[in-house]
């Protein structure tokens, strides 16, 4: 009962906070990123570039797409595509809150694609620039070659 009590204040108060604030949607955005991935006992770093657009759902609400090019720093590592959906929340002074959903091609010779999910913010840093922080999760591959992995980035950009 008090999990049920919880989430629909959480609830609640976000869907004010989305309803009390002007999205910053309607936007292209640009940016570079960097960060750490780990699986298996094993950390390396990623760098990577991404360009999306967001689109305004009903205000305070936004939904957008991007798509990425990123590169573990391991030898055996080759550049990964990514095509990935975000929705989330504008808050006041905060900036965005997303959840994200997508798809990654293979990330190292001999790897398999896959789905990962996560969930960032992205903080304006003036009128046209951003800062952001975001998690993926990677799923194992359906053979089983490329295995469960994490990621946590922060990235810098520009919106048009």
């Amino acid at each position: 009962m008090r999990l049920v009590l919880w989430g629909s204040a959480f609830a609640g108060t976000m869907t004010a906070l989305a309803l009390a604030t002007p999205a910053m949607a309607d936007e292209t955005r640009v940016e570079v990123h960097t960060g750490l991935d780990w699986s298996q006992g094993n950390t390396k770093g990623t760098i990577g570039i991404a360009g999306g657009r967001d689109f305004t759902l009903a205000p305070g609400t936004f939904l957008g797409v991007e798509g990425s090019l990123d590169k573990l720093l391991a030898s055996n590592a080759v550049a990964v595509f990514g095509l990935t959906a975000r929705g989330g929340i504008a808050v006041p002074t905060l900036g965005k809150i997303y959840a994200l959903g997508g798809y990654a091609t293979k990330p190292f010779h001999g790897g398999s694609p896959d789905w990962n999910y996560g969930f960032g913010v992205q903080h304006p840093l003036g009128a046209k620039t951003y800062a952001k922080l975001e998690y993926r999760h990677y799923t194992e591959s359906a053979n089983g070659i490329t295995p469960v992995r994490n990621a946590m980035t922060v990235g810098f950009g520009a919106t048009f």
